[in-house]
């Protein structure tokens, strides 16, 4: 009678923060300091719309694109530029 492997996946629930963090890369196994790009998120985009509503449309509505606040920001390893997380700012 053969017996048949069984594998084990553990998955770690990482709290993500919006600053540079010291982690492990699930791809190239290197502990690494990631890279923290901010993105266009959720809040970026209401904070826009909330800006049209009050009548900022002329240009006003795009500084929630720059603000860094706004952002929300993706963890990326510097090795091997996989993706190892988002911290969102809104909905969290």
């Amino acid at each position: 009678m053969a017996q048949s492997g069984n594998t084990v996946v553990v998955v770690q629930n990482i709290q993500m923060s919006p600053y540079p963090m010291y982690m492990k890369c699930t791809r190239c196994g290197v502990e690494v300091v990631t890279l923290a790009e901010p993105t266009v998120g959720l809040l970026t985009w209401c904070v826009s719309a909330g800006l049209c509503v009050v009548g900022c449309n002329l240009g006003c509505c795009l500084f929630p694109f720059f603000i860094y606040e706004c952002q929300d920001i993706e963890h990326r390893c510097p090795q091997c530029r996989t993706h190892l997380g988002t911290y969102r700012r809104c909905c969290q």
